[in-house]
């Protein structure tokens, strides 16, 4: 028994070492760690806000002709959003323009009879009273024209109200009327976002907020959509909450599709007074049942080696681990697939 039991065992081991001599080499990309000073970061939680939004209203009312937009939809400044109908108004307007021109020529003929009336009234063969009495209904004439004039201005400008334009590039969060529809001024079409003020706001301990320090760019991480971008600080809201205590902190964003209201991003905050970390490119990390490895390079051979990640910088993190040095060379590429202490074939450097 002992005898196969110590057969086994060398074929074990020899089948073992057989493998491990005829283990090919992978190939790989590695990045060299640097040290630099920053700040240790703690994720927060934050929601999606954008911080300038519209209730977009009619300032005249009418008949809803056409909608040319809904929700989610991303618009931009000075796209018509409603039109009214303005066949009534039309008409108003075609009238006016009548009652003017009928204006025009009654203001001519007065100016004619005013003419004639002076050189009379100057050889003295009219009255003083009938030339001021032209005079008089000559100049009323041309302020009844001015005011005509002001009415058709009002009606032109109500046809103009009666196209509904975005007021900046933004998106349409909600959509509050239809085609048919009667709107009365004031009555809300849309509401809209600028998509030029999107935000994230994090409620954090006040205690943070002097390491918060605005125009520093702040890693963001949506997962829900797999995607990360760089904010960057913008400041505080004016009011904090009196029960927790805690302070919203508000982030900018650049906008992307799909960015609904409320949705929650993974923001690395500064939470320290600035200290000297390695830092490692984020493509060395691999996770494994919640902890964070790197693989180094070791006489040809790869080496894994735990990594405490204190801060997050876009595409880098930093590390206070000791056994993490500047001018190490850590895997990049090709690091997904390797195993521990399997030979590895450098064929470039990020």
């Amino acid at each position: 028994m002992k005898r196969i039991f110590s057969l086994f065992l060398f074929c074990f081991f020899a089948v073992t070492a057989f493998a491990q001599e005829g283990q090919r080499a992978a190939n790989v990309v590695v990045s060299t760690v640097k040290e630099k000073k920053i700040v240790e970061t703690e994720n927060k939680i934050g929601l999606v806000k954008y911080d300038t939004t519209t209730e977009l209203s009619s300032e005249v009312s009418g008949l809803v002709e056409d909608t040319t937009f809904t929700e989610g939809e991303v618009v931009n400044k000075g796209d018509v959003l409603v039109r009214l109908n303005t066949d009534f108004l039309d008409k108003d307007i075609g009238m006016k323009k009548k009652e003017i021109e009928v204006l025009e020529m009654r203001i001519e003929n007065v100016y004619r009879d005013l003419q004639r009336y002076e050189k009379l009234y100057k050889q003295n063969a009219a009255s003083e009273k009938q030339y001021e009495d032209l005079l008089f209904e000559y100049k009323r004439m041309k302020k009844e024209k001015q005011a005509q004039e002001l009415a058709l201005q009002r009606l032109m400008l109500k046809k103009e109200r009666s196209v509904i334009k975005a007021p900046y590039d933004g998106i349409i969060l909600s959509k509050k009327v239809a085609d048919g529809a009667w709107v009365a001024p004031g009555s809300t079409v849309c509401s809209i976002a600028s998509t030029d003020d999107v935000i994230v706001q994090v409620p954090v301990n006040e205690k943070y907020v002097k390491f918060f320090k605005e125009g520093s760019e702040i890693f963001v991480n949506f997962t829900a959509l797999d995607k990360n971008v760089t904010g960057t600080a913008a400041g505080l809201d004016p009011v904090a909450d009196p029960k927790t205590k805690n302070v919203y902190l508000k982030i900018n964003i650049p906008y992307f599709t799909k960015l609904p209201v409320n949705m929650t991003a993974n923001v690395n905050l500064p939470v320290s007074e600035p200290q000297k970390l390695r830092i490692v490119s984020r493509d060395a990390v691999i996770s494994n049942n919640g902890q964070n490895f790197v693989y180094t390079i070791k006489d040809g051979i790869a080496k894994i080696l735990p990594i405490n990640i204190v801060s997050y910088l876009g595409e880098m993190v930093g590390t206070d681990s000791k056994h993490i040095v500047p001018g190490m060379k850590v895997i990049v590429e090709g690091n997904s697939r390797l195993r521990p202490d399997q030979p590895v074939k450098v064929t470039g450097e990020k």
